[in-house]
């Protein structure tokens, strides 16, 4: 079964080249994301929902009360 995240994921690290081409944001971002969409792939579907979950709410500052 393909991932479904694959489809944004390959727009993402496009537009953010872009983005580095156009002296718009550091060439560092695209590394970081390139790497952390590399580590997310090794994981299970399952898996990189939750932490991605987990990550947002404390981004938000959200509680599972």
């Amino acid at each position: 079964m393909p991932d479904p995240a694959a489809p944004f994921e390959t727009w993402l690290l496009h537009r953010v080249a872009e983005a580095v081409e156009g002296n718009e944001v550091s060439a560092t971002l695209l590394t970081d994301l390139q790497a952390e969409i590399t580590e997310a792939r090794g994981q299970p579907p399952d898996e990189r929902h939750a932490v991605a979950i987990q990550e947002l709410g404390e981004r938000f500052g959200l509680t599972m009360d």
